[in-house]
């Protein structure tokens, strides 16, 4: 088995409440040939007091750019012929390198794709659903896939920098990655989702939070695909999301379609539709609810299951916004 040097890349932003976990875990591996690139962008806590405490390699933005730029600039700082990206607030195993090198040495394999651990430290359930949601998506798809995670996916430094790294202009963190699985799986290159890749997310979320989130990641999966619908060189599609969630929004929408028309004139056909189509939003998330149920209480089963609708209904929001801001000529 090969022991390629890895760079480990993580991209910071005022990250002084996780980093320390995450820079521990690191330096806990029982793989030992390893650098850590950390790029600062323009962080104004104490990140880098913590940074300084480590070995690490910390290489400092001149200007607020984004975690695609970050990451595309600790690509080209990196010396390993793998890098690995993850983020400031995410906690690997002590074999998670062990793990990326065994997959590295297939030469068939151009990216390894991990999750986030189903197990997370924040009890409420904003928090629970999103982790498990994310833990779950990852978790079912097919060994090969099309889609990179930048919390927790590795390249072949060299097919990275061919590709152009991630796009710039993606200032936050949401889709950038995606866009980039699919540049990735269209020039035919192999990412490989190992399930043995997990990692525990240090993130706290409220309900509100989870729902801008969703309404941020339809919104730029709606105008990635609307720009890629357009382009003479197409790239193929793919994305983590579930084919029967994306069909839960239409049938969400029916459901506010229906209830809305009986308020104005009420009918026991437009009840029966209300109902139909809100039961038929949550029968299409099924087999999440049912895996919901293995690993977690009944009751917060019945609570994700009244939650997706109004879930699928904001995520809905972002494709209505963004078609019709690209109509207009927004392309990003």
């Amino acid at each position: 088995m090969l022991n390629d040097l890895i760079s480990i890349i993580i991209p910071v932003y005022n990250a002084s409440n996780t980093l320390k976990e995450c820079l521990e875990a690191i330096f806990a591996s029982n793989y030992s040939n390893y650098e850590v690139i950390l790029i600062d962008d323009c962080s104004t806590d104490n990140s880098l007091e913590i940074a300084n405490n480590f070995p690490c390699k910390i290489v400092k933005l001149s200007q607020k750019s984004g975690a695609a730029a970050a990451r595309n600039k600790g690509a080209e700082t990196a010396q390993g012929e793998i890098i690995f990206f993850i983020d400031s607030d995410i906690i690997i195993t002590p074999n998670a390198l062990s793990i990326i090198n065994e997959n590295f040495s297939n030469l068939e394999i151009s990216g390894v794709v991990g999750l986030l651990s189903a197990k997370l430290r924040f009890k409420n359930f904003a928090s629970q659903y999103k982790n498990l949601w994310m833990h779950y998506t990852y978790k079912i798809l097919p060994d090969f896939v099309g889609v990179s995670y930048t919390s927790i996916t590795a390249f072949r430094r060299n097919i990275f920098l061919e590709l152009g790294g991630f796009d710039k202009c993606y200032k936050d963190a949401n889709v950038e990655d995606t866009e980039f699985g699919q540049r990735f799986l269209t020039k035919n290159y192999k990412i490989y989702s190992d399930k043995r890749l997990e990692a525990e997310h240090i993130k706290h979320y409220t309900l509100n939070q989870v729902l801008m989130l969703d309404f941020k990641r339809s919104y730029e999966l709606t105008m990635m695909f609307l720009r890629n619908f357009f382009k003479k060189e197409k790239q193929i599609n793919y994305t983590s999301v579930p084919y029967t969630f994306m069909l839960s929004i239409l049938f969400a929408y029916l459901s506010l379609l229906f209830f809305s028309f009986n308020l104005f004139c009420p009918n026991g056909l437009l009840i029966f539709g209300f109902m139909f189509s809100l039961l038929t939003t949550i029968f299409l998330n099924a087999k999440y609810l049912s895996y919901l149920n293995k690993i977690n209480k009944f009751t917060f089963m019945l609570q994700s299951a009244l939650f997706i609708p109004l879930d699928a209904i904001i995520s809905g929001s972002g494709i209505i916004i963004a078609s019709i801001r690209f109509v207009f000529g927004t392309r990003y």
